[in-house]
């Protein structure tokens, strides 16, 4: 992945590492987020996902790199270790939901693993501690939640923005023609909008 100003001249380049088997590293830069502060020191920090990442035995696992502030040092990794969920399809900086100073992450995993079914998962990650806040899923298989969300508006009427999570291939008693799920936050409750 290649951060670059403007005017094409080059500011940082990342590159992804190898995995165990599989794909390990060739998707770097599935996703990215630069608008947030998870650390809370005021300077913009970047995210870059690798969705197709490959640790362990685990194929298509996929993981987050965390870097900070102006000079983009590495400051961790987050990831999943669970079977093709591809952790990190798409990411987004959340407001700061637990008050604690620092952006929250939300993470896609729209293969993830709910029990035995793969409906999909959103993942809401504690900029300061790197620990899942939330998981929002629908329980159901095959839906793609999390492969698209976006984080706005106010739905609850409540003053905190919310979030609308896409599932694409959510099956409503026939083939999946798609659905969106509106969670009001900082509760994450998933509220019914017709």
């Amino acid at each position: 992945a290649y951060f670059v100003e403007l005017d094409g001249a080059l500011v940082s380049y990342f590159e992804g590492e190898p995995g165990g088997p599989g794909f390990g590293g060739r998707y770097l830069g599935t996703a990215m987020g630069s608008d947030g502060d998870f650390n809370g020191d005021g300077s913009p920090d970047l995210m870059l996902a690798d969705s197709g990442h490959s640790g362990g035995t685990n194929l298509g696992e996929g993981r987050v790199y965390l870097y900070t502030g102006p000079d983009l040092a590495p400051a961790g990794v987050l990831d999943q270790d669970a079977l093709a969920v591809r952790y990190g399809s798409y990411l987004q900086f959340g407001p700061d939901l637990d008050q604690d100073g620092c952006s929250e992450i939300l993470i896609g995993g729209p293969d993830g693993y709910v029990g035995s079914v793969i409906p999909g998962r959103v993942h809401v990650v504690s900029g300061a501690t790197g620990v899942d806040l939330q998981v929002l899923s629908t329980g159901q298989g095959d839906d793609d939640f999390g492969a698209r969300f976006d984080i706005g508006g106010d739905v609850g009427s409540d003053g905190r923005p919310d979030v609308l999570v896409m599932a694409p291939t959510y099956d409503h008693g026939g083939p999946g023609p798609g659905s969106a799920f509106v969670y009001d936050s900082p509760r994450f409750i998933r509220l019914e909008v017709s």
